[in-house]
């Protein structure tokens, strides 16, 4: 016999299959099983005649009473493409071959262009999104008109430098996200609720709310000063590379360019973060090896330190230089969605009381003229007010915890959701307390922006004027 061998129960064997040449893997259970199932194609192998798959009606399973579970020459015989294998199962010797692709991949290559191309679909998306509120833009350009003037001295990426001088300070330049008609958003809802209720509070004449809204009224500046602050402030951009094709400069890769970009330059570099390698990803828009914690923004254009993430509703990234300031408007709203859905919720608890006859005549007077000047629409307008206040404030502090999680635990938002670091702890974590008081203590590094900075991006919009002819 010498095309076949005798199996041994226990061992482990391998065989290809006839139909998708899949190479199956299995352990020898038993002496009277000579038939094996595929797990892609659920194809029957015929162990003693590989090449033939079994028919449905065969179980591939001697009966019980013709062979007695030991090896001998009167049991099954394999063919001898059946070899023997020195793994494990098939799902085990799979799991070990990704666990070690993995692995390679992660120390040797970079990741591939796709989750870049993502990341330009899904900001094109977004701004899709933002473009639809175009009636209130125009409250952001009259600011940003006042205060910047019309023209900016430079551009790159997708960010407009201004330049402005105070005899205090002397001359800085202000970068201005084109994102940043999406702030229109939230300064618009809080002129509105600060409207209704100062015109609801005048209008039921209870004097315990007017507290309630001279401290609205005291947010009101801070709020827009934070905003402000975060939205017109570098975030941390990283100094790019300009390179020699003036359109990667200009408007950034586009997703074609992405996929087609050279794999040298994609090659990342790693390096030990108190023994945890960190890959540094070659970003072909600014021609650099991001710093670590870096990530590019495909709405600005420009790659940011320690992004945390890129917010929509007020247009710009929350990075390094800029994430206190975020913190601080992020409180401030919280404070004031607090203080709206408070005194909403009184004016309508009062009127309510006053309409199913809970005080007397005299009492109501002496709260004022109250419910009985309160038309249709002003409780329209007052339900309104207090259910988009409600759902803002559990927008909002879902995102208050996530960054102060993210402070206390050394990560960012994007860290966390595209989990970067494979041990599930950041390499920069160094305890609660700690980095707690490194966040407060750090300070803000000096940015890039700058007159040596501005003339490179002017030297770089004459060179692409020159292509461009």
């Amino acid at each position: 016999m010498t095309g076949f061998r005798l199996p041994v129960v226990g061992h482990q064997y391998c065989v290809l299959c006839p139909v998708c040449s899949n190479t199956v893997s299995f352990s020898c259970k038993s002496a009277n099983i000579y038939g094996v199932k595929c797990y892609l194609c659920h194809t029957h192998i015929n162990l003693q005649n590989p090449s033939e798959p079994l028919t449905p009606d065969d179980p591939g399973v001697l009966p019980k009473h013709s062979f007695d579970d030991s090896v001998s020459s009167r049991g099954v015989c394999y063919s001898m493409e059946v070899r023997e294998s020195s793994g494990g199962s098939a799902s085990a010797q799979v799991a070990m071959l990704i666990s070690k692709m993995t692995k390679e991949q992660r120390h040797i290559m970079s990741k591939g262009p796709y989750s870049e191309v993502q990341e330009v679909f899904s900001a094109r998306r977004i701004q899709a999104i933002s473009d639809k509120i175009w009636f209130l833009h125009p409250l952001v350009y009259c600011v940003e008109y006042l205060f910047f003037g019309d023209k900016p001295v430079a551009e790159v990426g997708n960010v407009r430098l201004f330049r402005r001088e105070f005899p205090v300070v002397g001359p800085f330049y202000i970068p201005v996200v084109k994102t940043s008609t999406s702030s229109a958003v939230p300064l618009t809802i809080m002129i509105v609720f600060t409207g209704v209720l100062t015109y609801i509070t005048h209008v039921v004449g209870e004097p315990h709310l007017w507290h309630n809204m001279k401290l609205i009224f005291m947010l009101f500046l801070p709020l827009c000063g934070s905003l402000w602050a975060t939205v017109y402030s570098d975030p941390g951009y990283a100094r790019p590379t300009f390179h020699s094709v003036p359109s990667l400069a200009a408007d950034g890769p586009s997703p074609r360019e992405v996929e087609g970009g050279v794999q040298q330059e994609r090659e990342s570099s790693w390096e030990d973060v108190n023994g945890q390698s960190v890959e540094r990803r070659w970003c072909s828009a600014c021609g650099i090896h991001r710093p670590l914690r870096a990530a590019h923004c495909y709405f600005c254009g420009m790659c940011v330190n320690e992004q945390d993430h890129h917010c929509g509703v007020i247009g710009v990234c929350v990075g390094r230089r800029n994430i206190g300031m975020f913190l601080l408007f992020v409180l401030i709203c919280i404070a004031t969605m607090v203080l709206t859905v408070t005194t909403a919720a009184l004016v309508l608890r009062s009127c309510v009381s006053q309409n199913m006859g809970g005080m007397d005549a005299a009492a109501a007077d002496s709260k004022g003229k109250g419910c009985k000047a309160m038309t249709p629409l002003l409780y329209a307008l007052l339900v309104t007010t207090l259910v988009v206040a409600v759902f803002l404030l559990l927008g909002t502090l879902p995102l208050f915890v996530s960054v102060i999680a993210g402070v206390l635990t050394a990560t960012t938002t994007r860290e966390r959701l595209k989990h970067i670091y494979p041990s599930g702890r950041s390499p920069f974590d160094r305890g609660v307390l700690r980095n707690a008081w490194d966040f407060i203590t750090r300070g803000k590094p000096a940015s890039i922006i700058d007159d040596r900075f501005v003339s490179q991006c002017l030297m770089q919009a004459e060179k692409a004027d020159d292509f461009i002819l």
